[in-house]
């Protein structure tokens, strides 16, 4: 697993894993490192994402992950204790690191977080946020459900063109910002084009969209445009596992 490093030179600094989303990659994650010079930070890149490929027999759930990122912070790293910070894919396995591995995990932090199951809502105000999310997010999962589904399909056309590559990945940069539509009002095109040439380079894209499903099936992937066909595990649509139970409010600090 290839990941990043940040020592602090406080003395008994705490240990921050920032774990990315989809289709981001550790560089997004490295000025939230520089904003936390009080912390040694830890910036894995998921398995199936730019640098980190996916060994033979993985199987790329948030659960593996979880254990994966835990095994690179407590083994190769010798942290006892740490925090997490997890966003998008990266927000499923902080909840499984937290449901785990209690004695390790002091708090997480999430955006992207797993909602309560629908059923289990009590108040008019949860239930007004479900229908604001609702209308968010209305009309614009075409990509998760193309991707999910048919992410070799699509992969066999971005492997083949950098502008349709660029195109796919930074329409989610301009939607999922607070741009107001002009993504280079946030985004730098350096900073743009340095994520999709990681892509590019490693021929990730269809590795990286392991992790967004909850359930995957043990048949080896077959796409003939994954560097890392012999290793991927292909994903089985329309099954959705159960999150792992953690605590509603968990501290933000070593407990």
């Amino acid at each position: 697993m290839h990941f990043v490093y940040q020592r602090s030179q406080s003395s008994g600094a705490p240990t921050v894993v920032v774990l990315h989303g989809w289709p981001y990659t550790f560089v997004e994650m490295l000025p939230l490192a520089a904003a936390l010079p009080e912390a040694d930070v830890v910036v894995p890149s998921l398995p199936g994402f730019g640098f980190s490929t996916i060994p033979d027999g993985y199987v790329a759930t948030s659960q593996a992950i979880a254990d994966t990122v835990h095994l690179l912070v407590t083994e190769e790293l010798g942290v006892d204790r740490y925090l997490v910070y997890g966003e998008d894919v990266g927000a499923p396995v902080s909840q499984w690191l937290a449901a785990t591995r209690p004695e390790s995990v002091g708090g997480i932090h999430d955006t992207h977080a797993v909602f309560a199951s629908r059923d289990d809502l009590r108040s008019e105000e949860e239930r007004a946020f479900y229908r604001w999310f609702d209308a968010q997010w209305d009309g614009t999962m075409g990509y998760a459900g193309a991707g999910n589904a048919r992410h070799d399909t699509i992969a066999a056309s971005l492997a083949d063109s950098p502008a349709g590559l660029a195109a796919w990945m930074v329409e989610k940069f301009r939607d999922w910002s607070d741009c107001r539509g002009e993504v280079e009002s946030r985004f730098s095109k350096d900073a743009l084009l340095t994520t999709v040439t990681l892509y590019w380079l490693t021929d990730s894209f269809v590795s990286s969209y392991r992790p967004t499903s909850r359930a995957w099936s043990s048949r080896p992937c077959r796409s003939s445009t994954c560097r890392q066909r012999s290793r991927c595990s292909v994903m089985s649509g329309g099954i959705r596992a159960r999150s792992p139970s953690v605590p509603t409010a968990i501290s933000a600090g070593f407990r």
